[in-house]
Order: C-alpha cells, then sequence, then structure tokens
C-alpha cells in the first residue's frame, strides 16, 4: 500500500517454472515409433509412376537414403546423457490504483526467460565443412524488399555425407527464448455487472541458431520481430432472472 489510503498496490512477483517432461522425450526412443526418410524420385522413363507392371519399384529413378538408420531398430536418436530440464523465469511488477469507487487501473510489465532450450543435433554433419554453397536470385516484384531481385546463398549437403545421421538431443546454450510486455488495463464494477479493457505491447524474441546442423535454417533463425499491440476489452451484464449476459473482444 504505497500511500496508506488504501488506493494504490505495488505487486511483484519471480517464479521458476519447469518444462513438463511426460512422455514426450522417452517416446522418441521408442524402437518401434514412427521413422522418417526423404527419397527424391526422377521419373526417368517418363511412366508417371515409380512402380512397374509387375508390382515391383523402379528403385534407378530413386535417389539415395537421407536418413541411413531408417529401418533399425535402435531408431535415430539418442539423449545426451547431461541433458538438463528445460526452465523458465517469470518475473512482473505492476501497479494497481483506485480511480474512483469501483474502478480501478493497472499498469504491469511481465518478463520471461527460457533456459536450458534442447535441440536435435546431428553430430555426423558438419555445417561448415559437410556443405557446398550457391546462389539463386529471387524473383522480382515490386511487393518484394527493393523490388525484389535479391541473390540467396543456399547449401547442398555433400555427396559423402547423404544419409549420415547421428540425432542427439541436448541442451544448446547458446539458443534463447524471451518475452517482453507490457499492459494496461480499467476493471470497473456497474451496477449489475462489469466492465474491463486494456492494451498489451509484447513481443517474443526466438534465437535458433546455434545447435543448427543445416546452414540452410541459419537464414531465419534470428527474427527480431516489432512488439504488437493487443486491444481488448470485455463486459458482462445481469439481466433478470440471474442471467448474465456477456462478450468480449479482442484486436
Amino acid at each position: 500500500d504505497l500511500f496508506g489510503d488504501g488506493k494504490t498496490a505495488l505487486k511483484v512477483s519471480v517464479g521458476k517454472f519447469l518444462a513438463a517432461n511426460a512422455l514426450g522425450t522417452t517416446s522418441s526412443l521408442n524402437p518401434l515409433g514412427a521413422q522418417w526418410n526423404n527419397r527424391t524420385w526422377r521419373d526417368t522413363n517418363n511412366d508417371g509412376t515409380v512402380v512397374n507392371g509387375d508390382g515391383s519399384i523402379q528403385f534407378s529413378e530413386i535417389g539415395a537414403s537421407t536418413n541411413n538408420n531408417f529401418g533399425l531398430p535402435a531408431g535415430s536418436l539418442v539423449i545426451d546423457p547431461n541433458l538438463k530440464r528445460g526452465n523458465n523465469w517469470e518475473e512482473s511488477i505492476s501497479v494497481q490504483r483506485e480511480l474512483i469507487p469501483n474502478m480501478s487501473m493497472t499498469v504491469g510489465y511481465y518478463k520471461r526467460q527460457f533456459a536450458n532450450i534442447t535441440a536435435t543435433v546431428n553430430t555426423a554433419v558438419n555445417p561448415s565443412t559437410d556443405y557446398t554453397a550457391f546462389t539463386v536470385t529471387g524473383p522480382k516484384h515490386p511487393n518484394l524488399p527493393g523490388g525484389g531481385g535479391e541473390v540467396i546463398t543456399l547449401y547442398n549437403l555433400n555427396p559423402n555425407k547423404q544419409g549420415a545421421v547421428n540425432n542427439i538431443l541436448m541442451n544448446v546454450s547458446d539458443r534463447a527464448r524471451n518475452y517482453d510486455g507490457f499492459e494496461v488495463s480499467v476493471n470497473a464494477r456497474i451496477p449489475r455487472g462489469f466492465a474491463f479493457g486494456g492494451i498489451t505491447v509484447d513481443r517474443t524474441v526466438v534465437d535458433n541458431c546455434a545447435g543448427t546442423s543445416n546452414p540452410n535454417n541459419l537464414r531465419y533463425c534470428r527474427p527480431e520481430p516489432p512488439f504488437r499491440a493487443l486491444y481488448k476489452g470485455s463486459a458482462g451484464y445481469r439481466v433478470s432472472y440471474d442471467v448474465q449476459l456477456a462478450g468480449s473482444i479482442q484486436a
């Protein structure tokens, strides 16, 4: 109670929350679980199918495997023995003030920081040495930044590493996920009901650059989104026979 008049309150909270790890981590080790393998197909004889008339496969039209562990009972994922449980810290501070009887305003700041973020890293491939760079030119269009025509660098996996997979689930210390939010809201008790309105300005910044096995993923791994504004309001009114009508809106 900041001013001793019973109309202003300062609220501060700090909390740590652990990630809920039930079956998600262990189910990925299930030898009978789903596995994946992407194969290219090129219709070299132009018959529109990869199957011969006798039902056999035209293996000459199928590209190399992208997962040499596909179909093995052990699967293709290993958990780092030093894996730490994910968590996040949440901090908030707000001030609430009674403006007039039955109406108050709250101004608050809210922050969330994630730690022990995990990633599945293919340690059999080095993104710095096992890929070859090439460039393509993007299309030109007035709706694109600078009118388009951007020269884009992409990467091809070297043939000697095709299908090499040794996926390890591990903590990646350089990855980050942070949330910041500011909120102003007004609450009012009205005869036979209530009314609420507020504005929240917030953003979530995610950095997934570290721990990636494919340099093509680095192109959009560290976006800096702008703060966005969310306008919200709601109200309720009790009509006859204790029936309450209520509605809300967000934009």
